[in-house]
């Protein structure tokens, strides 16, 4: 508990205030952040250092928290921000920079039935949350539901297998102890 005072010199008195704080979740709380913020700089600095000559990082809409960094890497002149209209407008002129070709190529894949397609693929192999993700962009609602209700069972199907592995255990237990 900490005690804040302050003396108010019109009143000629003091205001005393109790602050309760609890540090030990503050803490860990800061701490569980940070290495959450480590692991994902880890993984970011592993992508950055890979490539040879340019590192592309797609991303589709806007982001707040990232337009912070955005500023500071674009006065730095590090990055260049590449939309949709600039890919548009490049392409009309002609332009045959390396990136344009590529990001034209990432455009014009992301269409709905690249999006559907590369759903069935996640669907085939079992990835039933990606290829959620997949047919939620391409708009196919009713392959949504399907890999939904799939995910749905895979995930009740793993639950019962560690309630049954739990049972077991306690089971095995119970018959020791006896």
């Amino acid at each position: 508990m900490n005690v804040d005072e302050k003396f108010n010199k019109e009143t000629n008195s003091y205001r005393i205030r109790k602050i309760a704080t609890n540090k030990h979740n503050t803490i860990q709380k800061d701490i569980n952040d940070y290495a959450e913020l480590c692991s994902e700089l880890k993984l970011l600095y592993t992508a950055i250092t890979r490539p040879r000559k340019t590192l592309i990082i797609y991303d589709e809409g806007e982001c707040p928290a990232r337009s912070t960094i955005e500023r500071i890497w674009e006065r730095l002149d590090v990055i260049e921000v590449i939309n949709k209209q600039y890919i548009i407008d490049a392409t009309k002129k002609g332009s045959e920079k390396e990136e344009v070709k590529i990001f034209n190529k990432i455009i014009t894949a992301t269409d709905s039935n690249s999006w559907k397609q590369q759903g069935l693929k996640m669907y085939a192999r079992g990835y039933f949350d990606q290829a959620m993700k997949c047919f939620e962009r391409s708009g196919h609602k009713d392959l949504f539901k399907k890999a939904e209700a799939n995910k749905n069972a895979d995930d009740a199907t793993k639950k019962l297998i560690e309630i049954e592995s739990e049972k077991n255990a306690i089971k095995q237990g119970f018959h020791t102890y006896r």
